[in-house]
């Protein structure tokens, strides 16, 4: 009888643990981009002139020195990463393009 007392107890304990959910922090990374700061964007403006507004890009792509990438991701808890791009293409240190990739937002161009 006690052997089933323990058994019964060690099967609670073990599953009780898949029941409850721990805590999951909150993983934001990369640069913070909203739809102020890219509103302000404009053809003609010089690589310093974006840097000071959007900030120095955590990703720097070494093939295409012309181009920026700003990539800023967020995943609340257990849910789905959402991600945020902008690719800013510059021709003799004047932005030539804006390219938003992702759903539901847009830059001004």
């Amino acid at each position: 009888m006690p052997r089933i007392v323990i058994i019964f107890l060690l099967s609670m304990l073990l599953t009780s643990c898949a029941l409850v959910r721990v805590h999951k922090m909150n993983i934001e990374q990369g640069n913070i981009i909203n739809p102020t700061m890219t509103k302000q964007l404009h053809k003609g403006m010089s690589t310093s002139q974006v840097k000071a507004l959007m900030g120095n890009p955590v990703l720097i792509n070494t093939f295409s020195p012309n181009q920026i990438d700003y990539i800023y991701t967020m995943q609340r808890g257990y849910e789905q990463r959402q991600e945020q791009r902008l690719i800013l293409t510059f021709r003799n240190d004047g932005l030539i393009d804006i390219y938003p990739l992702n759903k539901g937002w847009q830059a001004d161009r």
